[in-house]
C-alpha cells in the first residue's frame, strides 16, 4: 500500500479510517431508513393500499444512501487501508446500526447492547492499533506467488469446505426436520448464515484489495500489471 498523493503512509491510513467510518455510518442510516419504511408500510390498515418498496420515498432515500456510501467509501478504503484495518471497519457498522435503530426505530438499547457495542469498539481499536502497519504494494508476480503458496491454498480449501458444510447442514435441518419453525433453530440458522457471509466477505475483500493494488500500479507505473506477460494470458482478479 503506497502513499496517496504524496501523503505519508500514516496519513493515508488515517484518511481511509475517517472515510470508512463516515461511509459506514451513512450505510447504517440508509439501512435503518429502509427498515423504517417497511415498518410503516406493515402498520397500515388492511383496507389501505400498500406500495412496493421502490415507490416509497423513504425507502428510495435509504437505498440511495446505502449504495452511494458503499461505492464511494469502499473505493477509498480498499485503496488506502491495510486488510486487517479494512476488515475491522466493517464491524463498526454494528455500532452505527445500534445507534440508528435506537434513535430512528425507537428500539430499546439494553445492557446487552451496551456491552456488545463496547466489545466491538474495543476490538476495533486494538486491531486498528496493532494492525495498521504500512505494507508495500505488490505487483502481479508477487501476488501470484503469494496466492500459490501451499499454506494459502490449503487454507482456502478448508474455508470452502467449512462454508459448504455449514450451508448443507443448515439447509438439511431446515427442510428435512420440524425445526424450521423453532425460534431457537431460527436464531442459530441466522448465526450460520452470518458465519458464511463473514467468510465470503473476508475473501471478497482480499480479492478486491489485490485487484485495486494491480490497477493502481498499472496506472502509476510503466508496466501493465493486469497481464502475465504471456501472449493471450491476462489476470482478471
Amino acid at each position: 500500500m503506497g502513499a496517496l498523493g504524496g501523503i505519508s503512509p500514516g496519513g493515508t491510513i488515517t484518511i481511509g479510517i475517517l472515510v470508512g467510518l463516515m461511509s459506514t455510518s451513512v450505510q447504517s442510516l440508509g439501512l435503518t431508513l429502509q427498515r423504517k419504511s417497511h415498518i410503516l408500510e406493515d402498520e397500515k390498515a388492511p383496507h389501505e393500499v400498500r406500495r412496493p418498496p421502490y415507490r416509497r420515498g423513504r425507502w428510495q432515500l435509504g437505498m440511495g444512501m446505502f449504495i452511494a456510501a458503499n461505492i464511494l467509501g469502499s473505493t477509498v478504503q480498499i485503496s488506502t487501508l491495510p486488510l486487517p484495518v479494512l476488515s475491522t471497519l466493517q464491524a463498526s457498522g454494528l455500532v452505527f446500526n445500534s445507534i440508528c435503530a435506537t434513535l430512528i426505530l425507537a428500539e430499546p438499547f439494553t445492557r446487552w447492547s451496551l456491552w456488545g457495542t463496547l466489545l466491538v469498539c474495543t476490538g476495533a481499536v486494538l486491531i486498528a492499533i496493532f494492525g495498521a502497519i504500512p505494507e508495500p504494494a505488490h505487483d502481479l508476480k508477487e501476488l501470484l506467488a503469494l496466492l500459490g503458496r501451499r499454506t494459502f491454498v490449503v487454507w482456502m480449501i478448508l474455508q470452502a469446505l467449512l462454508v459448504l458444510a455449514i450451508a448443507i447442514i443448515t439447509d438439511s435441518l431446515n427442510h428435512f426436520s420440524n425445526l424450521g419453525q423453532n425460534a431457537k433453530f431460527r436464531f442459530f440458522r441466522g448465526l450460520a448464515y452470518g458465519c458464511i457471509s463473514g467468510i465470503l466477505s473476508a475473501h471478497s475483500l482480499l480479492v478486491a484489495k489485490s485487484a485495486v493494488e494491480l490497477i493502481i500500479k498499472t496506472l502509476s507505473g510503466p508496466t501493465n500489471q493486469l497481464s502475465t506477460g504471456r501472449r493471450g494470458h491476462s489476470c482478471w482478479l
